[in-house]
């Protein structure tokens, strides 16, 4: 678990549900900042707070049906590269279900991850 090797870790949910059940499963983790909302709203706040620090994140935010939450937009990863580019210069960046580049998410490819990154 993340929370046993940062100082501080933060996750933000969009889904009800899954939102609370984060809470009720890790919420007495001290060392976790729980956020409900839409990671394009979200992530910024929380990079802003963490513009000075080494910083490692995993981008998981898409719909990608089951029990996942949100709408099926599968740029939110190229929004939340963007917003990261935009605050951080030291970052590390691991993106979830990177598979789906050629298949599920059309819009979004190697290519265009690396222009974001590459300014």
């Amino acid at each position: 678990m993340a929370s046993n090797f940062f100082n501080q870790c933060y996750t933000i949910e969009i889904d009800d549900k899954l939102f609370a059940n984060a809470i009720n499963e890790y919420g007495h983790i001290k060392n976790i900042n729980f956020i409900h909302g839409d990671t394009i709203e979200e992530l910024p706040k929380v990079l802003s707070q963490l513009t000075d620090k080494k910083v490692v994140l995993w981008l998981d935010a898409h719909c990608s049906g089951g029990i996942t939450g949100g709408i099926s937009n599968y740029e939110y990863v190229l929004y939340e590269l963007q917003n990261i580019v935009n605050y951080l210069h030291n970052a590390v960046i691991i993106i979830d279900d990177v598979q789906c580049f050629k298949t599920s998410w059309k819009s979004v490819s190697e290519e265009s991850i690396i222009n974001i990154l590459d300014k």
